[in-house]
């Protein structure tokens, strides 16, 4: 597992936003690991964009 900054295109409603955070990534399977934070985080986005549409 590595640390690395990846791209997530996290959805809501009709709209899209294009997200850069923190996982861990396996470098044999390529599984990404998101912190607990990270997925709080991505559905508070997620939660906003649903009440953008």
């Amino acid at each position: 597992m590595v640390e690395k900054e990846v791209e997530k295109l996290l959805s809501g409603g009709a709209n899209v936003a294009s997200v850069t955070a923190p996982d861990e990534v396996c470098l044999h399977c390529v599984e990404r690991l998101y912190s607990a934070e990270t997925v709080s985080r991505f559905q508070q986005i997620r939660a906003k964009l649903s009440r953008l549409s």
